[in-house]
């Protein structure tokens, strides 16, 4: 793909930020991690929302884990988490037409997300939402968010620079890492009431027109 460094793109969350996953991600790792953590509960899965499994799996028990465990983990709640992902999941209402008003316009876009890129593939596939992005890159790998790496890594990857992407997000987590990124920031406002100083931007949600929220937000970019 030809492109420039100078290259602006908009850099989308999945879970929690288009596609409303956050009950199905709390029911599968309550099932996984039953009998293994007696502190697990749904304030410290929410602490969490936003990070990779690994990250979450030291909060979750407490400390450091072992390779072969947090894997064994991940693999078992992974696989409860896609068996039910058509069912227990679906897009936020009016994001599609979010994705539809930036493809027309000719910008780049990516899903940068903590979970892994099968789970992404799926995502995409079964909500029909693959001809709107560019690139799916994961940050399973990578040092978890707050981390930049998510963000940095998908810019990298679509010759865009990063200080001239739009992150979209909806956690605590995933907003810090937008910021220490160096991008434009916008949240999708949810029950953690993310704050006005937390993100350039914030929205309700996606029922209204795009352009009037992106179109701000964009031209910001585009003077950067």
């Amino acid at each position: 793909m030809s492109s420039s460094p100078r290259r602006t793109a908009v850099l989308w969350d999945m879970d929690g930020t288009f596609i409303d996953t956050e009950e199905w991600h709390f029911q599968t790792w309550r099932t996984t991690l039953r009998g293994r953590a007696p502190n697990f509960d749904r304030a410290l899965f929410v602490r969490c929302f936003g990070m990779n499994n690994a990250g979450s799996l030291e909060i979750f028990l407490g400390g450091p884990v072992a390779p072969e465990l947090a894997h064994e983990l991940s693999a078992e709640k992974e696989e409860l988490f896609r068996a039910g992902m058509a069912t227990e999941t679906k897009p936020f209402p009016g994001v599609e037409r979010w994705f539809a008003w930036l493809q027309e316009r000719g910008i780049p876009q990516a899903v940068a997300s903590s979970a892994d890129l099968t789970n992404i593939a799926l995502a995409l596939k079964t909500f029909h939402l693959a001809p709107y992005f560019d690139l799916s890159f994961s940050g399973s790998a990578l040092s978890s968010k707050p981390a930049p790496d998510v963000f940095l890594g998908a810019a990298r990857a679509l010759g865009a620079d990063v200080r001239r992407c739009l992150v979209i997000e909806d956690s605590r987590q995933g907003l810090a890492a937008g910021r220490a990124a160096g991008a434009v920031t916008l949240a999708r406002q949810s029950g953690l009431k993310i704050l006005p100083a937390e993100a350039t931007a914030i929205t309700n949600g996606y029922l209204g027109d795009p352009a009037a929220t992106l179109e701000q937000l964009l031209a910001r970019l585009h003077r950067g």
